[in-house]
């Protein structure tokens, strides 16, 4: 049920978003406590983004959970940011993370909710 949106602006190779994808899923599972097998991550292209006024490489991640405690953000952050920055090269300064808790009957799998 956690789903990690991960939008960049700059193209990545088939080979590095794999990377990418993979690692993201297993740590953002990891940190949640969340089976991976309901992991969703997703990645897309969007060079149309702006930060500070600035065309610089950066980034935008959208975090989305059934029950996520007040204390992860921080943490997610923090390893969210590593993870990027060791993946793409793009510096904290220039990432943007956003988390929802979504109530589990907002959230549908297999024809029902959780």
């Amino acid at each position: 049920m956690p789903l990690l949106n991960i939008e960049l602006s700059q193209a990545l190779a088939p080979p590095a978003i794999n990377a990418l994808l993979d690692e993201s899923s297993s740590l953002v599972a990891g940190i949640l406590g969340k089976p991976e097998a309901y992991m969703m991550v997703r990645y897309q292209h969007n060079p149309d983004m702006r930060l500070g006024g600035r065309d610089d490489p950066l980034a935008l991640l959208k975090l989305s959970s059934i029950g996520l405690p007040d204390e992860m953000p921080a943490k997610l952050s923090e390893a969210l940011c590593a993870l990027i920055e060791r993946h793409t090269g793009i510096p904290g300064t220039r990432i943007y993370l956003l988390f929802a808790d979504i109530p589990r009957q907002h959230w549908g799998h297999d024809g029902t909710t959780f």
